[in-house]
């Protein structure tokens, strides 16, 4: 080296004129002092310095790379009236109109045949439509499947649920929103449970892409489109009340959602279904209702109050060329599922599990989306199709709990960038109905008493503040913040400035 230096004179001046004026660290003295142990140490503190600035450098890479996106409140709430209220999916627990079929008898007169009996089966092809419907029970009774098995001809148990299952003037006593009626905004949705009814969902046009799926039945009657709303956007006006879906106009229990539920004493059957009273699910009004999902559980005479705070996340424009496993979820142009319009993750859950049952089971649940030609299941498949969902569940759960191949999922659902959940509160108290109208209106007109027929429940949905608080979706570093932790790290380890 000593010879190198020898032959190149003007590079010996060049490094000696760096080391000495150089504000890095030690790197000054190595020009300076003559003594060659002195040299030596200052040469270790100089490579220790730039060690340590290293493996912090590392360090901060390592966090960009592994958490590249931070989950941080915004500072500026937003007022409820820019989200949608929540769609509300109602579904009776009691099923069947006692007065046009009798399910009990039915059922008895069916588990009496014999195996060889079955095969003959013709008065109770209702009943085997209605059991599509009823309790997990009757699809896996080893009796019950030999008899299914030797059912050969196919049940058009859709026009059986239309013709024999509560409608909605037994089952909706009544809807009040901000104290206008909302009776007439029920409209019907075709879940697992049957029919159900549904307050502020999307039309079948707006939820599903066109010509995509077949036309024996529809899924959802709301009829009204979507006007001066978007997923990506919102409102388009913060002062238009012409919008669907519907907004809330100011939190409290006084301008929220009230509806009187009701269901005849003699339609109440505890054979199909075990439990009586009504699902409540609350999903955005862009998710297809789902009711083995988060629902509310409302029994009969029971009175239920749920106050909702939003959970609205956002993600920050920056994040948009970012890697799925860095932002950790989907944009709606990103991923494009085969029957909806609006990617989020509940609807990709439910696509990924009518793929996977058709798979599975060379069929799919009636309730599930599905193409011109797709085989629906009958009353034979249904523990195939119980089974396929079990599957699901089991290889997720694995999934999350082994980290197998870091954020991906069976169906590789993973959230929507943009998104509205709520948040619920619920309250419970017993429902006097009877008394209470008898005490009140008896004195006025004794055929009140006839209410005893019926068995009443009331439930309350209402925003609980005007506003709420934003989750951003953000980058933890932007190029900016990367350089500037670099550039500390650097003045740190190994000096900026001289003292």
């Amino acid at each position: 080296m000593k010879k190198w230096f020898q032959n190149h004179p003007e590079l010996k001046i060049l490094v000696r004129e760096y080391t000495s004026q150089s504000t890095i660290h030690g790197v000054r003295y190595l020009g300076l002092l003559s003594s060659v142990l002195e040299r030596i140490w200052w040469t270790i503190v100089v490579g220790l310095a730039f060690c340590c600035c290293a493996v912090l450098l590392r360090d901060v890479y390592e966090k960009w790379r592994r958490s590249p996106v931070i989950m941080a409140f915004s500072e500026i709430p937003m007022p409820i009236w820019e989200i949608p209220f929540p769609a509300i999916t109602i579904c009776p627990e009691a099923k069947i109109r006692a007065d046009l079929f009798n399910f009990t008898e039915a059922f008895d007169h069916f588990a009496r045949l014999s195996v060889d009996q079955t095969k003959e089966l013709e008065r109770d092809k209702d009943l085997l439509g209605i059991l599509h419907i009823c309790d997990e029970l009757f699809h896996i009774m080893p009796e019950l499947r030999e008899k299914y098995e030797q059912l050969n001809k196919s049940i058009d148990f859709m026009e059986t649920m239309e013709r024999l299952l509560l409608q909605k003037n037994t089952s909706l006593l009544s809807c009040e929103m901000n104290k206008d009626d909302c009776y007439d905004s029920f409209s019907k949705s075709i879940t697992d449970q049957g029919i159900c009814y549904t307050y502020n969902g999307l039309s079948q046009k707006d939820m599903f892409k066109d010509k995509v799926l077949h036309d024996e039945y529809q899924y959802l009657t709301e009829t009204k489109r979507i006007r001066n709303w978007s997923l990506q956007n919102g409102y388009i006006s913060a002062s238009s009340s012409d919008v669907y879906p519907i907004r809330p106009d100011t939190a409290g229990y006084g301008s929220g959602l009230k509806i009187r539920l009701t269901v005849l004493t003699s339609d109440l059957d505890h054979i199909c279904r075990e439990k009586q009273g009504f699902r409540v699910i609350l999903h955005p009004p862009y998710d297809f209702p789902r009711t083995s999902n988060n629902f509310v559980y409302i029994s009969v005479n029971e009175n239920v109050v749920i106050g909702i705070q939003p959970q609205v996340v956002y993600t920050e424009s920056a994040l948009e060329t970012y890697t799925l496993d860095q932002k950790f979820c989907y944009l709606d142009s990103e991923r494009d599922l085969m029957f909806f319009r609006n990617y989020s993750q509940s609807n990709c859950e439910l696509e990924c599990l009518t793929n996977f049952t058709l798979k599975l089971c060379g069929c799919v649940h009636f309730s599930m989306p599905r193409q011109s030609g797709t085989r629906v299941c009958q009353l034979v498949d249904l523990l195939c199709v119980l089974r396929a969902e079990k599957l699901i569940q089991e290889e997720s759960l694995n999934r999350l709990s082994n980290q197998l191949d870091g954020i991906e999922t069976p169906c590789d659902c993973l959230p929507g960038c943009i998104s509205a959940l709520s948040d619920s509160e619920v309250t419970r108290t017993s429902l006097k109905f009877h008394e209470s109208l008898i005490v009140r209106y008896k004195p006025f007109n004794p055929a009140v008493e006839h209410f005893d027929l019926l068995q009443f429940a009331y439930i309350g949905i209402y925003f609980k503040e005007d506003q709420c608080i934003i989750t951003m979706r953000n980058e933890m570093f932007s190029w900016m913040d990367a350089i500037t932790s670099c550039g500390g790290i650097l003045s740190l380890c190994m000096g900026a400035n001289r003292s």
